[in-house]
């Protein structure tokens, strides 16, 4: 797993993968059953980039919870 600058290799391609396999479950819910796969790859991408982000940030001491919890509700409120 090598990172390039902040990102790293594949993720975008997984979270490609799984943004298709949802988009494609609700176009063709019969023919495509791979949706509910697609929203589950993107949350366990989504929760490893947070840990990963939260990690540097504490290995450097810059992490603050409470900053975390005020940036998770602006996320999920908007």
């Amino acid at each position: 797993m090598k990172e390039k600058g902040n990102r790293i290799k594949g993720m975008d391609g997984l979270r490609g993968i799984a943004i298709i396999g949802i988009t494609l479950f609700h176009m063709f819910p019969n023919v495509f059953k791979g949706g509910y796969l697609g929203v589950v790859l993107f949350f366990v991408l989504t929760g490893f980039l947070m840990v990963i982000t939260n990690k540097k940030k504490m290995e450097n001491r810059e992490f603050s919870a409470i900053k975390f919890y005020i940036s998770r509700i602006k996320t999920l409120t908007l």
